[in-house]
């Protein structure tokens, strides 16, 4: 999410926040992404913002805001890195042995 003062220069940006706080939870990749969104709430609409709970309260709707961080499955990586390597081994050896 951009800067909050990024978001001023779209002439929807009420009816956005609007549509997203219809939701009960919103997720970002990281924290300082929802601290950006409810900075943007703040300016944008007139609602209740909960930092301590990183919450929105509007028109009688509560819509929490959390960071669900996205990673990469290390595992599976290693994974096919053994395959590659193996592969690699055996396209010398058959190189090799003619």
């Amino acid at each position: 999410m951009a800067q909050p003062d990024a978001f001023d220069i779209s002439p929807w940006r009420r009816e956005v926040v609007d549509g997203l706080l219809g939701a009960d939870l919103i997720g970002f990749h990281i924290q300082s992404h929802c601290n950006n969104f409810l900075h943007t709430v703040d300016r944008v609409v007139e609602s209740r913002v909960d930092w301590e709970h990183f919450s929105v309260r509007r028109l009688d709707h509560l819509t929490r805001v959390r960071p669900f961080p996205i990673s990469v499955d290390f595992t599976d990586v290693q994974e096919q890195e053994a395959t590659l390597d193996s592969y690699t081994e055996r396209s010398t050896l058959l190189k090799a042995w003619g």
